[in-house]
């Protein structure tokens, strides 16, 4: 089970990650990192930031292995 220790570990080198893709680094589901990420929100330990896009949705988007396109940018974290 992912940890908010996990998940602010993950974000440590200062890269922007998607939820998906924190998910899978910390092998739990989607709906708890997010959870845990809204909670280091809170503490102002993280902060939402835009997707890193190379121009548009359709998967384009930096490190995104989604090659469809999607309604909306995914939400990006990172360390403050």
């Amino acid at each position: 089970m992912a940890t908010l220790m996990q998940i602010r570990a993950a974000l440590e080198d200062g890269q922007a990650r998607g939820l998906k893709q924190l998910s899978r680094q910390v092998d739990a589901p989607p709906a708890l990192v997010e959870a845990i990420l809204e909670r280091l929100i809170a503490l102002g330990k993280v902060e939402r930031v835009a997707a890193q896009s190379s121009g548009g949705c359709g998967g384009g988007c930096k490190g995104c292995a989604q090659r469809d396109p999607c309604a909306e940018p995914e939400p990006h974290f990172r360390l403050r």
